[in-house]
Order: structure tokens, then sequence, then C-alpha cells
């Protein structure tokens, strides 16, 4: 017999690949790695223990309250004298082709195959002298068993939870780590943030930098100059911050819901992950780093402004950059990063469903639970997921800027509604026009600036021979249209300088029709001005087109509209939709839209007070008199309801933002004069 030549197949031969055994119930297997130089073998031995989750973490119903299992067998890592201890290892997995070997002991000896970044990394965490105790992902779940794989991921958060420490592995020593390391120590440990959650300071700004106790006099942390970083350490830091475990979706759940013990390592460099995240959320409010690409950014943005207290929306838009292998460990990978780690809307894993059937069971449990149809806003028409159209495909980048926290179309007003059929949304709202005509805008960079301006000089003039409102109020809505919230003027206090006012856009619209060039703009207004208000306006335009409607309305649309499209307020969802018309009641879901002069509820509750204007927090929208200057919560127009607004009243002081619902009906709509109402069929 011909012997292999591989040393792979080599100790396949010669010892047997290890099988996996079913799991005990409420079981896991934990890695004992055995000890040994660097240079040796990886050896490990695999043992199933039991893991029972308390009632409060294990999201049991009520039923199950009195169930024995429901004790603490491994508590989670605040509590006392954990009778089980071992660290969890966050990572990402890399490439599969070309698989190292390592050895499973037990009643007989086994080989398994792992991928070169694991093996790595096992080489790096085995200690000299004594066993550490693992659980690794790839190693302790049988990836071929389905019903295997979806029990035990259905507790994953729970494993990082319950880990005496979790060590996020970035990969071994290179392109500068060290010194990336050592520096984001530097910067980390001097600084303190304030982070939302009940851990916070409510009396500073979320996400407040700080001075650590003994740094008071360090200048660069009360912004007083750049952080104190040179080009080696930026460039070491820049690499370092663009390996793949900060691409990975799973790792967010993995390392926010890990304890104050957590690690970052890389090569044989260990600092916390407090310390970590610290340096990250300097850098990235530093506004004088440039030398950053767009992902880098988006890894920055996500990873200092994600926390376990967010809804899917908010989840969406921070960790679209991450990537999965399976689209529906989109649901998965994300279920714990709501509401304080919690499973709250019992999502159960289950991988033999379709990506379709996780979506739809993911939104409906999403819609039953806050009983409204924010999550609309989301949807997107001629997305290749099956099923309703009012079911995002969370599988894809949505490419366009959410409304969500930006948009107060219901004016916080809620109705019920109803499923049909278990594909049928029944709900009430209001036809606000009908879409005629459209316009498309192009990608945009430094080098196709004249194609932007033309664009826009086009679209502009267009919107002034078709509408009959008069130039300045066209402009201003034109520019709250096409600069969305990056407008200084709607902040309560200016959010950043950055953004541009209604005056900087004026002038620059007063140029482009005049026929100037972007070259000769950019020399009038200043380059950077100018570049930044093209760079909003494109960044709001993503995945956009303008539209006109039928009553001398404009606004955003998106890309798979088509003229002819509904645009209607629903009661229950705070941004507009673009809805199709199939005939009688029933419409497919298009998306969300923007359009100038009902984003505030004027199409239900009517124009504002002239002394009143809205404004833009970080809670959401608020209302300012304008003689006065004071700011209040409630919207004042929701006295003309006629309707008791204690109970609202009081949710609007416990949430201090637009989670606060004020339930209404048919009835007290048409009462207060909000006539035009339809019962519409979402399909």
């Amino acid at each position: 017999m011909e012997l292999p030549q591989d040393r792979s197949s080599l100790e396949t031969c010669i010892r047997p690949v290890y099988v996996y055994q079913n799991l005990p119930p409420q079981s896991i297997r934990l890695i004992r790695l055995e000890p040994g130089s660097y240079e040796a073998g990886i050896v490990i031995r695999l043992e199933p223990v039991q893991f029972r989750i308390g009632v409060e973490d294990s999201d049991v119903e009520e039923s199950d309250a009195r169930d024995p299992w429901a004790e603490l067998q491994i508590e989670s890592s605040q509590a006392r004298g954990s009778p089980i201890e071992y660290e969890a290892l966050s990572y990402a997995w890399g490439p599969k082709g070309q698989p190292m070997i390592i050895s499973i002991e037990g009643e007989e000896s086994c080989i398994a195959h792992v991928t070169q970044n694991l093996y790595i990394a096992l080489k790096h965490l085995r200690l000299g002298d004594r066993v550490r105790v693992l659980w690794i992902d790839a190693l302790c779940i049988d990836q071929e068993n389905n019903e295997e794989k979806s029990a035990q991921v259905a507790i994953m958060a729970d494993i990082y939870q319950c880990a005496s420490r979790v060590v996020a592995w970035l990969g071994p020593e290179a392109d500068g780590s060290n010194l990336a390391m050592l520096s984001m120590y530097y910067l980390g440990s001097q600084i303190a943030v304030n982070w939302p959650g009940p851990n916070g300071d409510s009396s500073r700004a979320q996400y407040a930098i700080s001075a650590a106790q003994g740094f008071d006099g360090v200048d660069w942390i009360h912004g007083r100059v750049s952080i104190p970083l040179q080009a080696p350490e930026l460039n070491a830091i820049y690499h370092l911050l663009s390996r793949p475990w900060f691409g990975r979706l799973w790792i967010r759940q993995e390392i926010f819901l890990a304890n104050s013990d957590a690690e970052i390592m890389c090569g044989m460099h260990r600092i916390r992950w407090t310390h970590f995240r610290h340096a990250m959320m300097a850098i990235q409010q530093d506004d004088t780093i440039h030398d950053l690409d767009s992902l880098l950014r988006t890894n920055l943005w996500s990873f200092t402004y994600t926390d376990v207290n967010c809804g899917y929306s908010g989840l969406r838009l921070e960790c679209d950059a991450a990537k999965c292998e399976d689209p529906r460990d989109r649901i998965y990978a994300t279920m714990r990063l709501y509401f304080n780690g919690q499973n709250v809307l019992k999502i159960t894993p289950d991988y033999t469903k379709t990506v379709g059937q996780v979506y739809t069971d993911a939104a409906l449990r999403y819609i039953r639970r806050h009983q409204d149809l924010a999550l609309l806003q989301q949807c997107e028409l001629n997305l290749p997921i099956p099923g309703p159209s009012w079911v995002p495909d969370w599988s894809r980048n949505p490419g366009f800027c959410y409304l969500d926290t930006h948009s107060w179309a219901n004016s916080c007003l809620s109705m019920s509604f109803a499923l049909l059929d278990g594909r049928v949304l029944q709900t009430h709202g209001k036809l606000i026009t009908v879409i005629e005509h459209l316009w498309k805008f192009d990608d945009y960079d430094e080098s196709s600036a004249d194609t932007l301006i033309n664009t826009i000089r086009t679209t502009v003039q267009s919107l002034l021979d078709k509408l009959v409102s008069g130039i300045g109020e066209m402009l201003e809505r034109c520019a709250k249209t096409l600069l969305g919230v990056y407008i200084s003027d709607i902040w309560e206090s200016p959010a950043t300088s950055d953004y541009p006012s209604l005056r900087d856009f004026e002038s620059l619209i007063a140029q482009v029709l005049a026929g100037c060039s972007a070259q000769e703009i950019k020399e009038r207004l200043g380059r950077e001005k100018t570049s930044s208000i093209l760079w909003f306006i494109v960044t709001v335009m993503a995945g956009r087109q303008l539209f006109t409607g039928t009553n001398d309305l404009f606004g955003r649309v998106p890309i798979f509209a088509q003229p002819g499209d509904h645009i209607y307020v629903l009661i229950p969802c705070e941004v507009p939709l673009v809805l199709r018309p199939l005939g009688g009641n029933q419409y497919m879901v298009v998306g969300a839209c923007y359009a100038e002069g009902i984003m505030y509820g004027e199409a239900l509750l009517g124009p504002f007070p002239k002394t009143i204007r809205p404004v833009l927090s970080y809670k959401g929208w608020r209302f300012q008199d304008i003689d006065s200057g004071k700011v209040v919560q409630e919207d004042p127009r929701l006295v003309k309801l006629g309707v008791g607004l204690q109970e609202f009243r009081e949710e609007l002081e416990q949430f201090q933002d637009k989670r606060a619902r004020l339930m209404v009906d048919v009835d007290i709509l048409r009462r207060a004069g909000v006539m035009d109402l339809q019962k519409i069929e979402l399909v």
C-alpha cells in the first residue's frame, strides 16, 4: 500500500478523526488545553459539563419557572463561588483551507482539524506548567450536527457571560502590533467614558470622555490638543484595527457580554478590553486623525457606539459591515445585543429553518413585543429573501441612511394592528401623495464633483419649475431633504461644528444655479465647506432618489420606487412609507421615505403653532418655544386629541425619548379632525 505523502493524511491513517458524542441535556463541552512548549503539538481533552442557566438568565417562560433544571450550576461571572471556571475565546475562524491537526486525548487518541488561525491561537494560549480550561466554539460544538448547533447557539451568550474571562484573539504579532497594543493601552488607561446603561452618569452626556483618576492634567483628554500619536503609532494601530476579528459579527456579542476581566490579545501582548475600547473611542472622536479609511471608521463606530440596550434598527445600522457566513446569524448573533443582553424576543436558534423563516419569525416577535411598526423602515423592495414585504432582509447592507431616530411622522401616536393568516399586516394610515416624477443621484468623489453639481443644478431647477412654493421656502425644504439631520439649525444644540447651516446650503445652491463649476464654488465658499456639504448630500441620498408628488410634496424615496407608488403615514410607524398598490386595500412595502412637510406629525396633528419649532437632540425630537427658548418633550399639539395624557406623560418622563407611545383609535383621530384614514393590508 502506498503511504500518503502529506503529514495530515498520514496522521489520519494512523489515528482516527474525533467523533462527537451527543451532549447530555443542559451541558456544554469544555477544552482542557494540556501544557507544553510553544513548539510542541497541540493536545486537548474535550469534557462535557453541566451548564444550567438561572431563571433570570435563561429567558424561560413563567410556566417553566418551577423546573428544577432552572437553578444555576455555572453561575454568572458576577456571582460568588462559580463552581467551574473557564475562559471563552473570541476569535475569527480564518480561512478553512490547509487545516492544521491537533490531538484529542480520551479513551482513544484522535485528531481534529482546525483552521490555521485557531491553531496559532492555541499555541499562544497554552501555558507551560498547567492545564488551561477554555470554551472555543469550533471545537466545543459539533459543527456538523444542526440540532446540537442550534441548542448551543441558543446559550452562547450565556457561555460568554458566565466565563471567568473572555479572551479576544486578534492574531500573531505582525505589522507593528506590539507598538499598536502599547499605544492603545497608553491612550485607554488615561481616560474614562460615560457609557450608556445603569452604571453611566445621567448628568453627563453619553459617550463623553473624561480623565481617568490621576490624569486630570492631560491636555489631549480635554480636546485642547490632538491625541499624542505619531505616524508610526497610527500606522500600527491602523493595521491592528484592520484585522479580521473586528469585521466578524459574532464577536460583538462575545465581547460586549463579557465581564470586566475581558482581554484583547495579539501575539503575546494582552490588554484589558475596557482600556482598548476607551482608546477606540478616543481615536473615533478625534477629528484631526484623517488617515483612516471608511471601513476602519465603520468598525470604530460600531465598537464604540454599540451597546446591549438598542433595538434591531440600531443593531443593523451598527453591525451592517460585520461579516458572518450564515445569513441566519444576522439574527442569532445579535439577539442578545438588545435589551440589556436578555433574549426578550424569545428567539430560539434553529438552523433547520430557511433564512426567510428566521427573518419572518424575528420580525413578528419584534412587532408583537413593541406593538409598533417601526421595523418597516428597514424594508426594501426587490431584495432576494422570500417572504412578506414587511419583513426586512437583514442579510444585506441596506446602503441607505436610516430615519428612525430622526422621524416623527406619527408624532408618537400608535394604534392596534392585526396579523392575518400569518402573512398580512393590517393597520390604518393616511394617504399623503402619489409619486409623479423621480430624479436619481450619481455616486460622488472629488473627481466627480462637477457631475454631482450638475445633478443638483438640474434637480433644483426642475423643482423650482414644478413647485408652487417660493424660492426661499423651497430652498429650506430642499436643504432638509438633501442634508437630512446634517444641518446645524435643526439641533437643540449644534451636534458638531462640521454640520453646515441652512445659510451655507443656500449659498451653495445660489452658486450652483448661477452655473458655477465645482472648482469655482470651492474657491468662493471654501474647499472644506463645499466638500463637506457635497459629502453629506451623497451620504443622505445613498440608495435614494428625489421625487415630486401630486400635491406639491417632494422628498427622497428608495431607489426602487416608481411613479404611481403611494406615500402613506401609518399610525403605528414613525417613518412615512412608500407603498405599491396591488388592488383593493393591499400594498407591498417599497421602503421608508422622507417628505418635508409630513415628518413631524403634520399629516395627523396639523402644523405647529407659529411660536413652536421641533428641534433634534440625541434622544429624539423636542419642541422649542421660539420666543422664550424653552424646550419641552411633549408635542403641544397632542392636547387637541381630547384624551387623557397622564399615562403617556409618565412614560415620557421615564424613557426621556420617543419610546413613549400614546395609544389612539380611529374614532379619537376622526373627532380630532383627522379624516381620510384608510385600512391598509401589507403583504
